[in-house]
């Protein structure tokens, strides 16, 4: 069955986030938000690019200190769609759109959606379910 895995191609799953936000601006509005999450992201990662161009070009430490508290509350704005979009994702995993695949052990393996319950390490795409540790997380959509 290695064989077979081996051949189906995979998403990292840190591209998940970008896919999500995709369809969730497709689909129409993520709860509790009145625009579509791509419009929203779109907007405030143009927000975060200024200001980063503002800081470059900010001339004393007030400018700099100024600009980089508000860069601070656009980037927690930034976590927190993420974080709603890795909770879609998740809920995605769990409704079966999406397989997941990882290593177990060495071995890739199927990773049943049951195990998404366990605690998701996005940074270094991996699983810990109890004792058991899945690495290299990877999606078929």
């Amino acid at each position: 069955m290695s064989n077979e895995l081996d051949d189906i191609p995979v998403l990292p799953f840190g591209e998940l986030i970008s896919i999500v936000i995709q369809q969730m601006g497709g689909c129409g509005n993520m709860p509790g938000q009145p625009v579509p999450i791509t419009k929203m992201y779109a907007a405030l990662r143009s927000r975060i690019q200024r200001l980063n161009e503002e800081l470059l070009l900010a001339r004393d430490k007030d400018d700099v200190a100024a600009v980089q508290a508000k860069l601070e509350l656009l980037r927690k704005e930034e976590e927190k769609i993420i974080d709603g979009v890795r909770v879609a994702a998740i809920e995605g995993l769990l409704q079966r759109y999406f397989v997941c695949l990882a290593y177990l052990e060495g071995r890739k393996v199927v990773v049943s959606h049951a195990e998404f319950a366990g605690e998701v390490d996005w940074k270094n795409e991996s699983l810990r379910v109890g004792d058991r540790r899945y690495s290299r997380l990877r999606l078929v959509h």
